[in-house]
């Protein structure tokens, strides 16, 4: 049996053991069956690559709700590399810290400067 016939056989068996009976699963689910824990996050990021159609090209909402079928996240998973799994959103550059002064006087200042102040 070749690498990706065990990978696809393994993902479609623990498909299976954990969500028994299901056809399609949710993205918390499918962050599981990903390897992640279903963080608010976790399950955003695969939300967008599902929308984006870079986790399962094609798929649309149904109802409103993501429902992913497991032949088609079987196939998905089958056909990824492992960083492609593990891979992470990149931080969106307002969620990264500025470092340095803000723009703008310090409070320190302004009331220094009101203490020096007589009406």
């Amino acid at each position: 049996m070749e690498d990706h016939q065990l990978l696809g056989s393994l993902t479609a068996d623990i498909i299976r053991e954990r969500f028994p009976g299901r056809i399609v699963l949710t993205p918390e689910e499918v962050a599981v069956v990903m390897k992640r824990k279903p963080t608010r996050g976790t399950v955003q990021g695969i939300r967008e690559r599902l929308k984006s159609g870079t986790l399962i090209p094609g798929l649309k909402r149904q109802g409103g709700r993501w429902e992913v079928p497991v032949a088609a996240l079987v196939n998905a998973i089958d056909g990824m590399t492992r960083s492609d799994i593990e891979s992470r959103p990149a931080l969106h550059p307002r969620a990264v810290p500025r470092h340095g002064r803000p723009i703008g006087p310090r409070w320190t200042d302004i009331f220094a400067a009101d203490a020096g102040f007589k009406h």
